[in-house]
């Protein structure tokens, strides 16, 4: 048992800061695939590139520090992808998967009252 959950108002507290982080996952999600279609058939380089590591290495570190293991995997993933400098079409492909992984950590809060 984690520590919060054996405490009511802590368990909001997390629950709140579960739903922040995956409200600016999902925007961040957003930004990386503009990015990669903002590439057209390049990788992305540069300081777009730049962008789409931080993002992705930003919820790589994060995603498990909120209880959402598959965020940090699909993360890791295409932070990989990119450092890989693997074709537009497969870091789009990383990144969809991405975006599905916090998808399914909404619903599952949903599912769970807010409790992760």
């Amino acid at each position: 048992m984690r520590a919060y959950e054996s405490d009511p108002e802590l368990r909001a507290e997390f629950a709140r800061l579960q739903r922040a982080f995956l409200d600016s996952a999902t925007r961040d999600v957003g930004e990386v695939l503009r990015i990669i279609d903002g590439a057209g058939s390049d990788t992305p380089a540069g300081e777009t590139g730049t962008r789409l590591r931080t993002i992705a290495h930003g919820l790589r570190g994060a995603g498990g520090s909120y209880g959402f293991d598959a965020v940090t995997l699909t993360a890791g993933e295409l932070e990989e992808a990119y450092l890989a400098q693997q074709s537009p079409a497969a870091l789009r492909e990383a990144a969809i998967l991405l975006a599905q992984a916090v998808e399914s950590a909404r619903r599952m809060m949903e599912t769970a009252g807010g409790q992760h």
